[in-house]
């Protein structure tokens, strides 16, 4: 299953910004690739699950912490 997808572009180089955001870029689409890579046999539904759990989680520990602190 491909989560994230390349978006091609085309930049000049001349500036260290140019160089900076083409760096960027490529740690972004190995990071992407290798999610992908990782991802590839797990289905959507399993992924809508995993993501239901973990913001249930997360929502949970962000609500102790908010009742915790007017305590």
């Amino acid at each position: 299953m491909r989560l994230f997808k390349k978006a091609k572009k085309e930049r000049e180089h001349g500036t260290l910004t140019d160089h900076i955001a083409d760096y960027l870029e490529k740690r972004q689409h190995r990071l992407a690739d290798w999610l992908n890579q990782k991802t590839n046999g797990v289905s959507k539904k399993l992924v809508l699950y995993g993501l239901i759990v973990f913001c249930a989680i997360a929502i949970s520990y962000l609500l102790y912490i908010m009742l915790t602190a007017f305590s």
